[in-house]
């Protein structure tokens, strides 16, 4: 059966499981300190959990639950503003090739 919409029926997977508190908890960006408005780590982030808070001019989490750990939101960051925790990450992969 190909992947659609109604595949957690058939597969009896809760529609909202990546969406509970215990994901939340995981997020693996520890602060934003030091941002400058810059926009690049939003415009890096492939799943956009980041965005730009329209009042402070800085960037903020927003989508925590759809992180994927990439880091390319810390790697583009030209202050070194985002910290990444430790215990929740992975090693950044970089491939040669």
């Amino acid at each position: 059966m190909p992947f659609t919409e109604k595949a957690h029926l058939a597969l009896k997977i809760p529609r909202n499981l990546f969406s509970n508190a215990k994901i939340r908890n995981t997020m693996p960006i520890k602060s934003i300190n030091g941002c400058i408005g810059c926009e690049e780590c939003i415009k890096s982030c492939p799943t956009d959990v980041i965005r730009l808070n329209p009042d402070s001019k800085k960037a903020e989490i927003v989508y925590a639950e759809d992180c994927q750990i990439c880091h390319l939101c810390r790697m583009y960051c030209p202050v070194d503003a985002i910290t990444i925790t430790p215990d929740k990450s992975i090693p950044v992969i970089v491939s040669w090739g």
